[in-house]
């Protein structure tokens, strides 16, 4: 993991990998930053069109941290 990432999130995400391991599930962690454009074209993503589900109700206004798990 990053060397800049936020040792209580880094902290969360190990726990995560290991409850995952430990019920042989397999995560794969696609993000663990994303710009305000990027988190508010995901916003609208599915409200814009609605072919498109809705994948967050979190707009970019605040910094935060992410997490996308697949």
């Amino acid at each position: 993991m990053g060397s800049g990432m936020n040792p209580v999130v880094k902290e969360r995400i190990l726990e995560l990998v290991k409850l995952a391991y430990e019920v042989e599930k397999f995560i794969q962690i696609t993000a663990g930053y994303r710009n305000f454009p990027e988190q508010n074209e995901l916003y609208e993503r599915g409200r814009r069109n609605k072919s498109k589900p809705i994948v967050t109700f979190a707009r970019g206004a605040n910094p935060c941290i992410t997490m996308d798990l697949l």
